[in-house]
């Protein structure tokens, strides 16, 4: 189910250039950013604990492990967003379909953002981190099919999916 490029509007041609360039700055942003933590600072980083400090490599191990973690599974939410409009036009829904479909998503995430955090917060974050990514594939594996309920149901765990990238990382 690819698109060949000779069907691409010129409004889809700009927001593919838009999201590429997009990509192309936050790059080179992270780029910057690994140059700027890494080669610029002269004196190792401490963080006061009581009578003692964290090591330097386990701080840079922990920043390493969490940024990865982090910036993957925000990659991952910001890459689909401007697809997902044009696959489900692609699969022949009108424009109200794709309301109803994106107003679901919004509205879970809305209900489930209110308190998931709580729970995350009682039970574990690594759980719950565990979980989004369950629940995030699941939300992938849905866009497969051209029915609406199933996109409907996809479009929930989306919503709970978000909740969890916006709360549990945090």
């Amino acid at each position: 189910m690819t698109v060949i490029a000779a069907e691409l509007t010129a409004a889809d041609m700009v927001l593919k250039g838009t999201v590429q360039t997009g990509i192309f700055i936050c790059f080179i942003a992270c780029v910057a950013g690994v140059y700027v933590t890494r080669f610029q600072s002269k004196e190792p980083m401490k963080m006061p604990l009581g009578n003692f400090s964290i090591s330097t490599d386990l701080d840079k191990k922990f920043k390493r492990d969490y940024l990865v973690a982090y910036l993957l599974a925000m990659l991952a939410d910001w890459l689909q967003g401007p697809y997902v409009y044009a696959l489900y036009a692609f699969y022949g829904f009108s424009k109200a379909d794709n309301g109803v479909l994106f107003i679901f998503g919004f509205g879970s995430s809305a209900l489930f953002g209110t308190f998931i955090g709580g729970y995350a917060d009682k039970f574990g974050r690594k759980k719950f981190t565990i979980l989004y990514g369950a629940i995030y594939a699941l939300s992938c594996c849905t866009k497969h099919f051209n029915n609406f309920g199933i996109l409907i149901v996809g479009r929930l765990l989306a919503g709970v999916a978000t909740s969890l990238l916006y709360s549990v990382f945090e």
